[in-house]
């Protein structure tokens, strides 16, 4: 296998020349090439030179190509640069660059071609990516309406690229060497696609060998990295266009290693990142769209480059995009099919392991040969799940630590993954129609935490709800990063029911009435009120001038109740030095209990997180509230009614006690039950009303 980096005009190249080019320094007169009247050179690389020409009979400006190097080129190069004229003289599309005249003058090749006047993506490609998140502070540097702008502009470029290449292909003809050198944005911002010099023409053997690996590396297809020429298809312009679509989403390479082979290798084995992680503004379906291209497999891509540009254009309109990523089941095969070396060895190692643990070669060796394979599988699966496990875990967190994320979803098959499952496939009610619910929970502890914690119910929910329906059921899970999005979420119909706050259900009532009520957890939340145990605090008007850490600005008791609990002390928001709001309980105890710069003298959460070092200040004595689990507008009644006597049916108590160590069950509950909130809520809004005449006189 040669690797051969294909040339680009816009790189550089050595001293040898076509022509003396000094001529055609500032001041000299233009030389003369046959028809051509050559007036500066536009572009070099290693195989030619482009020069900004003049045709004389025709008095038109155009670009001229010719070999470098004149009789002395190399075979390769005069393949090269006969399948690039060829190419691009077959077709005629308004974003390929046209050719005019293609001969030879003096032994030596030329093509006279379309004057794009512009610039290359590869030296536009800073000022059409996207804008990235300043991590530092968690704020975007652009607005929203800007950061939607310039994504539409990037999928609107690639889709026009896109359309050109589904011409190209219906001609018979594959690019393969997409990269933004190789595109021209002209100065009303259309791409014009270039330099067919590697084509691959359908149906016929192509002029370069099937054993050259050519092209740029951190470019190329799989297919292309591994040299199987005969297997370049539409797909593999599809991969080079969503390479291109990922570094203008990003703003990085999405491979690029210190050597070409280095790069090559990752090419063929390595996942792509998620661009939405890479860069947290990166819409989602724009990163699915993008990951359906960077398939390693070209059968996964799209079918077409029309296909892809008809996706890149439903986003733009806002429609729903048809690619969906890869299931985890599905990863999990391909990963096996990409490291067969691996997988073999995790094999061996899982039969060796069982041997030694059954401890009798003479059992092993009566094993039925299906037996063996089963148990083989069985351990490859274990392995392979267990990395799978492993970077779920790693994603999960890393929404935490990235404020653009707003939330998380996790499949059915994923929860699998991380309960230690191997994931299956719904087949227990053959011929019916998959139900497919989402659920939705704030992160009130990390999300990897939350995941673990709501994976056994959710399961336990799955196959329950599936025999009262009859119909196989699937729950995926969403965790939100802040109340405010779980409660876009619910009234935008994106989860269909979901554990709110007792607050957070009040709020939804109001905006929308068809939201109602499953059921609500047997025990009533335990929240305090507290500070240090060596604080010197002692009661709740103690705490004027002092710092007051609260929850989610609609946290029930982290904020809404505290404030009230506050407000009838008679403390207002003025009347403390500082007046902050954590996402979590966890972090408010944290606020409050570390040592840090930025400690708190005393905050609302729940029991759960709260250490024995904490002095309880005020216990919310007042008011029983219990954690609601309601259903989104609109959702089937039989559905609900499923999702609500599974919910009140007994569990395993170590399903409940997984979700909270005191939780004992559901209870039915109405929403009459919640009107002594909605009285609290009233007063809590005293709390922050710089108007409101005095407080009460006592604490209730």
């Amino acid at each position: 296998m040669r690797l051969a980096e294909a040339p680009s005009p816009s790189q550089p190249a050595d001293d040898t020349a076509t022509l003396d080019t000094a001529t055609l320094e500032k001041g000299s007169r233009a030389a003369q090439f046959g028809d051509y009247e050559l007036l500066r050179q536009i572009g070099r690389g290693g195989m030619g030179v482009v020069y900004e020409a003049r045709q004389t009979s025709l008095n038109r400006i155009v670009a001229l190509k010719m070999i470098l190097g004149g009789d002395v080129a190399s075979l390769s190069a005069a393949r090269r640069f006969q399948v690039e004229a060829e190419a691009a003289a077959k077709l005629n599309h308004p974003n390929i660059v046209a050719i005019h005249e293609f001969g030879e003058r003096d032994g030596l090749p030329f093509f006279s071609m379309q004057r794009i006047e512009g610039a290359d993506l590869a030296r536009e490609k800073a000022a059409l990516a996207l804008p990235s998140l300043d991590l530092t502070t968690g704020n975007k540097s652009t607005t929203k309406t800007a950061t939607r702008q310039a994504q539409v502009r990037i999928a609107r470029l690639v889709a026009t690229l896109a359309r050109a290449l589904h011409y190209a292909h219906g001609q018979g003809i594959i690019h393969c060497d997409l990269k933004p050198s190789n595109i021209l944005i002209d100065r009303s911002g259309e791409p014009h696609l270039t330099d067919f010099g590697i084509a691959h023409f359908l149906g016929r053997e192509g002029l370069l060998t099937k054993s050259d690996v050519i092209g740029t590396p951190r470019y190329m297809s799989p297919e292309q990295a591994d040299g199987r020429r005969g297997d370049l298809t539409a797909a593999t312009d599809i991969y080079g266009l969503g390479v291109i679509l990922y570094e203008l989403l990003t703003g990085q390479p999405l491979f690029l290693a210190a050597t070409p082979n280095e790069t090559l290798r990752q090419v063929m084995e390595q996942e792509p990142a998620v661009p939405h992680d890479s860069n947290p503004v990166v819409h989602r379906d724009l990163s699915i769209i993008c990951l359906r291209c960077l398939e390693k497999n070209a059968r996964h891509r799209y079918a077409s480059a029309a296909e892809l540009a008809d996706d890149l254009e439903r986003w733009i309109r806002h429609e729903p995009i048809l690619a969906r990523r890869a299931s985890l089941p599905e990863r999990l095969v391909r990963w096996c099919q990409r490291k067969p070396a691996i997988a073999a060895l995790a094999a061996s190692v899982a039969l060796l392991l069982t041997t030694v643990a059954i401890g009798s070669a003479v059992f092993a060796w009566n094993l039925s040969e299906k037996e063996k394979q089963r148990e083989a599988a069985m351990r490859v699966t274990k392995a392979a799940l267990g990395f799978m496990q492993a970077e779920l875990n790693r994603k999960l967190d890393e929404l935490w630590e990235h404020p653009g994320t707003s939330s998380i979803t996790i499949t059915s098959e994923e929860r699998a993954v991380l309960m230690g499952n191997d994931p299956q496939s719904p087949s227990a009610y053959p011929g019916k129609e998959l139900l497919h619910l989402k659920f939705g929970v704030y992160t009130f502890q990390t999300p990897s935490v939350m995941a673990k914690k709501f994976s056994p119910l959710l399961s336990a929910l799955e196959a329950s709800a599936a025999d009262r329906l009859g119909r196989p059921v699937r729950i995926d899970s969403t965790i939100y990063r802040s109340y405010t999005n779980g409660h876009a979420g619910l009234l935008s119909g994106e989860v269909d029911f979901m554990r709110l706050g007792p607050a957070s259900y009040v709020l939804m009532k109001q905006k929308r009435d068809g939201v109602s009520l499953l059921v609500a957890e047997e025990n009533p939340i335990q929240c305090k009120i507290f500070t240090r145990a060596n604080s010197g605090i002692e009661t709740l008007k103690e705490l004027k001038g002092k710092r007051f850490a609260f929850g989610d600005p609609e946290s029930t008791f982290g904020t809404i109740l505290a404030k009230a609990a506050l407000w009838r002390a008679g403390i207002r928001a003025r009347d403390l030095s500082t007046n902050s709001h954590f996402p979590s309980h966890d972090k408010v105890a944290e606020a409050v209990l570390s040592n840090g710069t930025n400690r708190h003298d005393a905050g609302s959460a729940n029991l759960v997180v709260l250490g024995p070092n904490v002095k309880v200040l005020h216990g919310f004595t007042n008011i029983i509230l219990r954690m609601p689990y309601v259903a989104r507008d609109g959702i089937d009644p039989a559905v609900a009614q499923a999702l609500k006597d599974v919910l009140l049916a007994p569990h395993s108590p170590s399903v409940l006690t997984n979700l909270d160590p005191k939780l004992t069950g559901f209870r039915e509950v109405s929403d009459q039950e919640y009107d002594s909130l909605r009285e609290e809520m009233k007063e809590a809004s005293q709390f922050d009303d710089l108007e409101n005449q005095k407080a009460p006189e006592r604490e209730r």
